[in-house]
């Protein structure tokens, strides 16, 4: 749930910020990507990327959960 209720924070932000709500997301540029796997059945994995503002990045860690993958932890900056 802490994953969940950050997504859903930045949201909220985002909304808060938008100025016309018709205003299309503008389109995203990946620089890099990395992964690793720090133990069986868990992959950490970051990405950065951009848009023609500002360069942003996130960090995931996922876990295997009953055949599924699920974002243990999320961090974007």
């Amino acid at each position: 749930m802490e994953v969940y209720s950050k997504v859903q924070k930045r949201a909220d932000i985002m909304a808060r910020h938008r100025v016309d709500a018709t205003v299309r997301p503008r389109p995203l540029a990946f620089q890099s990507e990395r992964t690793c796997q720090p133990a069986p059945g868990a992959w950490e994995v970051s990405v950065v990327f951009s848009d023609a503002q500002r360069t942003r990045a996130c960090a995931m860690r996922l876990q295997a959960h009953r055949g599924r993958w699920r974002v243990v932890a999320m961090e974007l900056g």
